[in-house]
């Protein structure tokens, strides 16, 4: 419906406000390998999706999306612009729930370290 009003005009509507929530979370490279985030674990410049929108991790490995309708939403990690050093140790896409009560906090992404394998030769003879 599109309203357009004048200087003698007088309209009843009613409308729906949308509460617009947030969605933050975390990348972070478990150098530690103990399962749960530790104070400078966190990847600068990770890039997440949400949707058609990203953005890039701060340097501590916090994300936010702002102005975020309640529903159902999917969020992922780019799996392409990680160092080649680094893989991930869970899903890169989860799936969180937003209400119209708060921000959905607690979104983690954990990386870990690739394990290099060890390769036994004989020696040449």
């Amino acid at each position: 419906m599109r309203l357009t009003l004048s200087a003698l005009t007088n309209v009843t509507a009613d409308l729906v406000a949308v509460p617009l929530n947030s969605l933050h979370g975390r990348v972070y490279v478990d150098r530690n390998r103990n399962g749960r985030y530790d104070p400078s674990e966190g990847l600068s410049r990770a890039v997440v999706h949400f949707g058609d929108r990203l953005t890039s991790a701060e340097d501590d490995g916090t994300f936010s999306f702002y102005n975020v309708n309640p529903g159902t939403h999917t969020v992922r990690l780019n799996r392409e612009t990680l160092a080649a050093d680094i893989e991930p140790a869970g899903p890169i896409e989860q799936s969180i729930e937003l209400g119209d009560d708060g921000p959905a906090t607690g979104l983690e992404f954990r990386l870990v370290a690739k394990v290099k394998p060890i390769i036994f030769q004989s020696p040449p003879q």
